[in-house]
Protein backbone atom coordinates (compact mmCIF):
# COMPACT_ATOMS: atom_id res chain seq x y z
CA UNK A 1 0.00 0.00 0.00
CA UNK A 2 3.18 2.17 0.23
CA UNK A 3 3.27 4.98 -1.96
CA UNK A 4 -0.32 5.28 -3.24
CA UNK A 5 -2.77 7.90 -1.47
CA UNK A 6 -4.98 7.03 1.50
CA UNK A 7 -8.10 8.90 2.35
CA UNK A 8 -9.05 9.82 6.33
CA UNK A 9 -12.68 10.12 6.63
CA UNK A 10 -14.21 11.48 9.95
CA UNK A 11 -16.85 9.52 12.12
CA UNK A 12 -19.56 11.02 9.79
CA UNK A 13 -17.84 10.26 6.53
CA UNK A 14 -16.49 13.48 5.43
CA UNK A 15 -13.01 13.59 3.80
CA UNK A 16 -10.70 15.24 6.23
CA UNK A 17 -7.10 14.43 4.70
CA UNK A 18 -4.93 12.78 1.45
CA UNK A 19 -2.35 11.08 2.53
CA UNK A 20 0.25 10.53 -0.24
CA UNK A 21 0.89 6.48 1.43
CA UNK A 22 -0.55 4.04 4.25
CA UNK A 23 2.77 4.84 6.57
CA UNK A 24 2.35 8.72 6.35
CA UNK A 25 -1.64 7.89 7.23
CA UNK A 26 -0.51 5.78 9.78
CA UNK A 27 1.91 8.00 10.83
CA UNK A 28 -0.74 11.19 11.46
CA UNK A 29 -2.56 9.66 14.27
CA UNK A 30 0.40 7.21 16.10
CA UNK A 31 -0.67 4.16 14.47
CA UNK A 32 1.99 1.18 13.48
CA UNK A 33 1.50 0.94 9.71
CA UNK A 34 -0.07 -2.72 9.43
CA UNK A 35 -3.22 -1.35 11.17
CA UNK A 36 -3.99 1.58 9.04
CA UNK A 37 -3.33 -0.72 6.35
CA UNK A 38 -5.78 -3.76 7.37
CA UNK A 39 -8.06 -1.16 6.98
CA UNK A 40 -7.89 0.04 3.94
CA UNK A 41 -7.34 -3.14 2.04
CA UNK A 42 -10.58 -4.79 3.50
CA UNK A 43 -12.04 -1.06 2.90
CA UNK A 44 -13.79 -1.75 6.39
CA UNK A 45 -16.45 0.02 7.49
CA UNK A 46 -15.32 -0.02 11.55
CA UNK A 47 -13.43 2.75 12.68
CA UNK A 48 -9.72 2.69 13.34
CA UNK A 49 -7.97 5.32 15.67
CA UNK A 50 -11.07 7.41 15.23
CA UNK A 51 -11.38 7.70 11.53
CA UNK A 52 -12.08 5.44 8.92
CA UNK A 53 -9.50 4.74 6.07
CA UNK A 54 -9.84 4.33 2.24
CA UNK A 55 -7.87 3.97 -1.05
CA UNK A 56 -10.91 5.12 -2.42
CA UNK A 57 -11.51 9.14 -2.69
CA UNK A 58 -15.00 8.06 -2.90
CA UNK A 59 -15.61 6.37 0.25
CA UNK A 60 -19.15 5.86 1.48
CA UNK A 61 -20.18 5.78 5.51
CA UNK A 62 -24.07 4.70 6.09
CA UNK A 63 -25.08 5.50 2.43
CA UNK A 64 -23.59 9.35 2.22
CA UNK A 65 -20.87 10.35 0.11
CA UNK A 66 -18.15 11.81 1.64
CA UNK A 67 -16.81 15.92 1.28
CA UNK A 68 -13.83 17.24 0.99
CA UNK A 69 -12.40 19.22 4.09
CA UNK A 70 -9.72 21.35 4.12
CA UNK A 71 -7.19 20.39 6.86
CA UNK A 72 -3.66 21.96 8.06
CA UNK A 73 -0.95 20.14 6.78
CA UNK A 74 0.52 17.56 9.74
CA UNK A 75 3.37 18.47 12.22
CA UNK A 76 6.49 16.75 11.75
CA UNK A 77 6.18 14.19 14.89
CA UNK A 78 8.23 15.42 18.32
CA UNK A 79 8.64 13.65 21.08
CA UNK A 80 5.49 13.88 22.59
CA UNK A 81 1.30 12.66 22.32
CA UNK A 82 -0.58 14.40 19.75
CA UNK A 83 -3.16 16.27 21.56
CA UNK A 84 -5.45 14.56 19.34
CA UNK A 85 -4.23 11.08 19.74
CA UNK A 86 -4.14 11.92 23.78
CA UNK A 87 -7.82 12.76 23.33
CA UNK A 88 -9.03 9.85 21.54
CA UNK A 89 -7.56 7.57 23.89
CA UNK A 90 -8.24 9.14 27.34
CA UNK A 91 -11.35 11.65 27.06
CA UNK A 92 -14.08 9.58 27.62
CA UNK A 93 -16.99 12.31 26.94
CA UNK A 94 -14.94 12.34 23.15
CA UNK A 95 -14.32 8.65 22.72
CA UNK A 96 -18.60 7.64 23.28
CA UNK A 97 -19.46 10.82 21.58
CA UNK A 98 -17.46 9.76 18.59
CA UNK A 99 -18.55 5.97 19.08
CA UNK A 100 -22.32 7.22 19.06
CA UNK A 101 -21.96 9.54 16.59
CA UNK A 102 -21.06 6.21 14.44
CA UNK A 103 -24.25 4.43 15.27
CA UNK A 104 -26.03 3.68 12.02
CA UNK A 105 -29.95 5.27 12.16
CA UNK A 106 -30.99 1.77 11.28
CA UNK A 107 -29.31 -0.99 13.41
CA UNK A 108 -30.49 -0.92 17.13
CA UNK A 109 -27.36 -1.76 19.73
CA UNK A 110 -26.76 -3.00 23.14
CA UNK A 111 -24.43 -1.48 25.41
CA UNK A 112 -21.57 -4.26 24.62
CA UNK A 113 -21.75 -3.11 21.14
CA UNK A 114 -21.80 0.44 21.88
CA UNK A 115 -18.50 0.04 24.58
CA UNK A 116 -16.81 -2.11 21.64
CA UNK A 117 -17.32 1.08 19.22
CA UNK A 118 -15.36 2.56 21.72
CA UNK A 119 -12.08 0.91 21.82
CA UNK A 120 -12.44 0.18 25.35
CA UNK A 121 -12.92 -2.53 27.96
CA UNK A 122 -15.91 -2.46 29.66
CA UNK A 123 -14.62 -1.45 32.59
CA UNK A 124 -13.20 1.59 31.50
CA UNK A 125 -13.13 4.46 34.51
CA UNK A 126 -16.64 6.67 33.44
CA UNK A 127 -17.44 4.89 30.18
CA UNK A 128 -20.41 3.63 31.67
CA UNK A 129 -21.68 6.65 33.05
CA UNK A 130 -21.27 8.42 30.26
CA UNK A 131 -22.93 5.87 28.16
CA UNK A 132 -25.85 5.57 29.95
CA UNK A 133 -26.02 9.58 30.62
CA UNK A 134 -26.72 10.03 26.60
CA UNK A 135 -30.44 9.93 27.40
CA UNK A 136 -30.95 10.94 23.37
CA UNK A 137 -29.26 7.96 22.02
CA UNK A 138 -30.95 5.85 24.55
CA UNK A 139 -34.37 3.83 25.48
CA UNK A 140 -35.47 0.74 26.92
CA UNK A 141 -37.66 -2.16 25.68
CA UNK A 142 -38.09 -5.55 28.07
CA UNK A 143 -35.81 -4.86 31.20
CA UNK A 144 -32.78 -3.93 28.20
CA UNK A 145 -31.35 -0.53 26.72
CA UNK A 146 -30.80 -0.18 23.05
CA UNK A 147 -29.06 3.03 21.87
CA UNK A 148 -29.02 4.43 17.89
CA UNK A 149 -29.52 7.38 16.25
CA UNK A 150 -31.65 9.72 18.25
CA UNK A 151 -34.16 10.07 15.29
CA UNK A 152 -34.46 6.66 15.66
CA UNK A 153 -34.79 6.45 19.68
CA UNK A 154 -36.95 8.99 19.04
CA UNK A 155 -39.39 7.75 16.59
CA UNK A 156 -39.49 4.21 18.41
CA UNK A 157 -40.25 6.26 21.70
CA UNK A 158 -43.27 7.85 20.10
CA UNK A 159 -44.41 4.82 18.80
CA UNK A 160 -44.52 3.57 22.65
CA UNK A 161 -41.63 0.69 21.29
CA UNK A 162 -38.83 2.22 23.25
CA UNK A 163 -39.23 4.03 26.71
Amino acid sequence: MSGKKVYQFDLKGELIREHESQTNAARSVGAGDSTVAEHVRTGSKTPCYGYFWSKDKDFKVNGTHAQPVKTPPVKKKSNGIPLEKFRLEHDIDLIVQRALDSLDPDMMYEKKDVIALTGKSVGYVGLSTTLEAATEYKGRSGGTSYWSHPDTIKELKSQGILS
